[in-house]
């Protein structure tokens, strides 16, 4: 497969075709620019067809079942250190999870860097593309030296939409992230 790149000199044309002969009619604007010169084209490098950690696609073929963990409480220890008391719900009858929470008292792998704190994320869909979240966190991370990062929503949570369909992100409240002194905030509404 090959590509095409037009390399022009600036200023084109703009003319406007009306497609059909009644007017008003829906307008098409073409660049016209005969200053254009076609670029040689550039091969595409080849990619694999095959991708190692990704399932294949077989037309007419059923989905795989998505494994899920099971509703209930669950305790992960450090490797070096401390617990993370984790509780998951489910909605309803389904296997989809609606909610984690997570406690960190004092979780560390490494014995240097520490995680303490909640963070508790709930979900729930208007419709098959619309997804709120409400969202709560305090974490702080202590390491060597001054490492003191964070997470925390405002008091009241972090709460927001987003449509998969429009791709546009809606919340309220707000929360910021803390790493080496640097605060790090949601994105902006309607991004």
């Amino acid at each position: 497969m090959a590509s095409q790149v037009r390399e022009c000199a600036p200023g084109p044309r703009w003319d406007r075709f009306h497609p059909r002969g009644d007017f008003p009619a829906p307008e098409i604007n073409l660049e016209v620019n005969s200053r254009c010169k076609p670029a040689k084209y550039r091969a595409v490098r080849p990619v694999a067809d095959k991708i190692p950690w990704a399932t294949p696609y077989v037309p007419g073929a059923t989905l795989p079942e998505r494994p899920f963990p099971q509703a209930g409480s669950y305790t992960l220890k450090g490797k070096s250190n401390g617990t993370a008391e984790v509780e998951i719900h489910t909605a309803g009858n389904s296997s989809s999870i609606e909610s984690v929470a997570v406690t960190y008292h004092d979780l560390s792998d490494d014995g240097k860097i520490f995680l303490t704190g909640y963070e508790n994320a709930t979900t729930s869909s208007d419709s098959p593309t619309l997804n709120r979240i409400e969202w709560f966190s305090d974490l702080a991370q202590h390491g060597p030296g001054d490492m003191h990062n964070t997470k925390v929503t405002s008091d009241d949570g972090f709460h927001l939409r987003i449509d998969v369909l429009a791709n546009r992100f809606d919340a309220n409240g707000t929360i910021t992230t803390t790493i080496g002194g640097k605060e790090y905030l949601q994105p902006l509404n309607g991004a």
